[in-house]
């Protein structure tokens, strides 16, 4: 507030309403002397009822505390208080700062405890041999005494005031912003944001992020932007926002500098393991995907005696995959589905282009026979088949009945697909066939004798059964059936270690990231940090979970060509002169080193050439 505020409106309303006599007195007469102080206290009171009437909103309240108040805070800092929003203090506690002349920073502090604590902050020792990284890079301590330190530039820059909010700013400048409350322009904008999200419930993803965003001490750009399940803002310095004329033209890009990144995912796909390491034969697996789509996991199989053609079918839609050979111990099968594009866009995320990794390398899935022992993988693809099918003669259909076989349909092909994990709990049980002995020469058998005796091999599926249309897909799905009906000796039972890794959409989550720059860094030394996580907490919708995250920042170099890149110029120049020449017919000779001997009994060596489609066509050689 102004001391002396201007009172010559004031003077001159009240000399228009006072008799001309007393208007026509000088200035420096007891009238005269009498009216300038009136007008002087009329304006002062005109200030402080303008004062008043700012004071009530946040957007005109005064940020900086008048003397007159006392000890009393500024008026925005009151009204922060209403909304339990309060300033955040300087992150280095302190008696005192001031500038010196040579540009250095000398702080004043209560106690020694209180200096010691500013050096640990800072990652400055009071030994003076400090890391070789502090936490603000080219700074440097001078200690003056128990309770004062005096800091300085190793660059040679200035404490300037008006470097603050600049990216590029020195040391110094960034030391000053530590020793300092929050700014009254950031606090107001923080102010008007966290009103808006908690007061009114306006919890959207531009709202939190603009949250987070004024937290850290930026503005955020209007100019948000929507990428796959993600919505993306930039956090730019506050004052150029001001000054920006892109912000009010949606055609034109926004010409201010990033300060940091941050962006919203909403349902973020994260990978979901599952593992029973003690499954067996007819015992009902529940998974539980929660998740808002279905995914197909990747499967993992391990046994402790040999079983052949294992088989995982899902309760709820009929699905089976079916490995048609023997899975021996020291083995792990595993298989990577075969996904549909529909499918794999129901997983994709801005934080996972690539939602399932083994895509890139087998885009139709591959099913690995992996030898534990000498780490040998084998491609099983073709032992795999997917099996599909309903089944009408069921008791609760209307086209079966209870003593009518009805009409049963089934699908078998030649595909590395798992089950598919719907949302919710899905029932999953393990099949085998009921006569796995299928090879004499198996481990499962008798026949063979010995473990180097390849005997004969009898296989129930043979390379056509993708062909086997519904008939053959009948008769798996009876085979399978079988197994639930028989009974077993639980001791001979094979006992299997299974695995499965899926990717999940979960519900009512949503996850808040923001790259760890230099910008973040600085602010939570300023404990931006942690006020952003309680924003968050506070922000957050009744029953929606939040995740905030500080990932590491994408590296990113860009090396500009300076020279050309060397040209190459290859040329060939083929002649040939083979014109034929009446006058000269060609002449050819062989020669043999070697003699050999042949009776005429045993036939003579004869040798014959013919040259066509040549130049010479004309000529042949006997």
């Amino acid at each position: 507030m102004s001391a002396s505020p201007d009172a010559s409106q004031r003077r001159a309303r009240m000399l228009d309403l006072l008799p001309r006599i007393y208007a026509a007195q000088s200035p420096d007469s007891a009238i005269g002397t009498l009216v300038e102080a009136m007008a002087q206290r009329l304006a002062v009171f005109d200030q402080d009822l303008q004062r008043v009437l700012h004071d009530r909103w946040v957007a005109l309240a005064c940020g900086v505390p008048d003397a007159r108040d006392g000890d009393a805070a500024a008026a925005l800092d009151r009204l922060g208080a209403l909304l339990q929003i309060a300033r955040l203090p300087a992150a280095v506690r302190h008696a005192g700062a001031q500038t010196l002349a040579d540009g250095r920073v000398a702080v004043t502090f209560v106690s020694q405890a209180q200096r010691d604590e500013a050096l640990l902050l800072l990652e400055l020792r009071a030994d003076g041999d400090g890391p070789a990284l502090p936490r603000i890079a080219g700074l440097a301590v001078d200690i003056e005494g128990p309770t004062q330190l005096v800091f300085r530039s190793e660059t040679g820059d200035t404490a300037d005031p008006d470097d603050a909010g600049d990216p590029q700013q020195g040391p110094l400048a960034r030391l000053q912003e530590l020793l300092s409350p929050e700014p009254t322009d950031a606090y107001r904008q923080r102010l008007q944001i966290t009103m808006a999200v908690t007061s009114a419930g306006l919890a959207t993803p531009r709202a939190v992020l603009s949250l987070a965003i004024a937290d850290l001490g930026a503005a955020p750009c209007p100019k948000f932007q929507r990428r796959a399940d993600a919505t993306l803002a930039r956090g730019v310095a506050q004052r150029a926002q001001r000054r920006c004329q892109a912000c009010g033209n949606p055609a034109l890009p926004c010409p201010q500098a990033t300060l940091f990144d941050a962006w919203i995912s909403e349902q973020p796909a994260h990978p979901v393991d599952w593992q029973d390491n003690d499954a067996q034969l007819q015992r009902v697996l529940t998974l539980r995907n929660d998740s808002l789509v279905g995914d197909r996991p990747e499967l993992t199989m391990e046994v402790d005696r040999p079983v052949s053609f294992p088989a995982l079918q899902s309760r709820a839609s009929g699905e089976i995959v079916l490995y048609a050979d023997d899975l021996l111990p020291g083995h792990t099968l595993r298989l990577l589905p075969q996904l549909d594009p529909q499918e794999v866009a129901a997983t994709q995320s801005y934080d996972r282009p690539v939602s399932h990794q083994w895509l890139l390398r087998s885009p139709h899935g591959r099913a690995e026979l992996v030898d534990k022992a000498s780490g040998r993988v084998r491609d099983v693809s073709a032992s795999v088949f997917y099996l599909r099918g309903s089944q009408f003669d069921d008791a609760a259909s209307r086209l079966g009945g209870v003593n009518v076989e009805g009409l049963r349909c089934g699908v078998l092909e030649q595909a590395v697909r798992t089950p598919r994990l719907e949302p919710g709990d899905n029932d999953w049980v393990l099949l085998t066939f009921t006569a796995p002995a299928y090879r004499f020469d198996a481990p499962t058998t008798t026949f063979a004798q010995g473990p180097n005796d390849p005997g004969a091999h009898f296989a129930l599926l043979d390379a056509g059964i993708g062909d086997g249309g519904a008939d053959f897909a009948t008769q798996l799905f009876q085979w399978l059936k079988r197994t639930d009906d028989q009974v077993a000796d639980p001791a001979t039972l094979p006992h299997f270690k299974l695995a499965a890794h899926w990717v999940a959409r979960p519900a009512f989550l949503f996850n808040l990231r923001i790259p760890k720059n230099g910008w973040v860094q600085a602010a939570e030394l300023r404990g931006a940090v942690d006020l952003l996580r309680a924003d968050i907490e506070r922000a957050r919708p009744a029953g929606v979970s939040a995740r905030v995250d500080f990932p590491e920042p994408i590296y990113r170099e860009q090396q500009p060509q300076q020279q050309a890149f060397t040209g190459f110029d290859a040329r060939l120049v083929w002649r040939e002169d083979a014109a034929p020449d009446d006058a000269h017919a060609p002449q050819l000779a062989l020669r043999q080193a070697l003699t050999e001997a042949h009776p005429l009994a045993e036939g003579r060596l004869t040798l014959g050439a013919i040259i066509d489609t040549t130049r010479f066509d004309w000529s042949t050689l006997q």
